[in-house]
């Protein structure tokens, strides 16, 4: 009987496992109704993978606001954090997806929340040129001189970057930045 007992559960974990894994995957596809209905058969909002990944990770990381909008209302927590401690701010900010990040923010996501690196979400704006992003992020009271485990300020990496590349959203963010008070 034990022995029954035992297997019953190793069963129920994979399958578990399984179905959790395919609630990451289908948040990152941007498949509302199959997270719709994984979440409506049990399977647990929280689940993470081997890294951390997370279902609101998942569909931060795509691109995906009806998906992120959907997690969260249904108590996905905002600022959990991966294997790397980043949270779903900081992967949107760092990939561009500005619709994420303003779906994030107005649900309350701490803007200072920092990773591994010591890196937020406004570092990674203002180092890979996303304009729109680092706006959203300064009005919401992210802190401009944060720096991270390198001594690196947002400031210090947008004029980094616009050494590198020469653009108008790097002069943009630098002034966004400096208005706000960094140094």
């Amino acid at each position: 009987m034990k022995r029954l007992v035992l297997l019953l559960l190793v069963l129920i974990m994979a399958c578990s496992k399984d179905m959790g894994l395919e609630l990451i995957n289908a948040a990152k596809a941007g498949d509302k109704a199959k997270v719709e209905s994984l979440l409506a058969e049990g399977v647990d909002i929280g689940v993470k993978n081997e890294n951390g990944l997370t279902p609101l990770i998942a569909a931060s990381y795509k691109g995906h606001a009806d998906v992120v909008s959907f997690l969260l209302d249904k108590g996905a927590n905002i600022n959990e954090k991966n294997t790397n401690e980043t949270t779903s701010l900081i992967v949107a900010a760092r990939y561009g997806r500005a619709e994420v990040v303003k779906v994030l923010l107005d649900k309350g996501a701490d803007a200072n929340i920092t990773n591994t690196w010591g890196k937020a979400a406004l570092t990674w704006a203002a180092e890979n040129n996303h304009v729109e992003i680092v706006k959203n992020l300064v009005a919401k009271g992210a802190d401009v001189n944060l720096a991270d485990k390198f001594g690196q300020t947002p400031l210090f990496l947008a004029k980094e970057s616009q050494k590198k590349q020469k653009n108008q959203k790097n002069s943009e963010i630098i002034k966004i930045l400096i208005d706000a008070g960094a140094k």
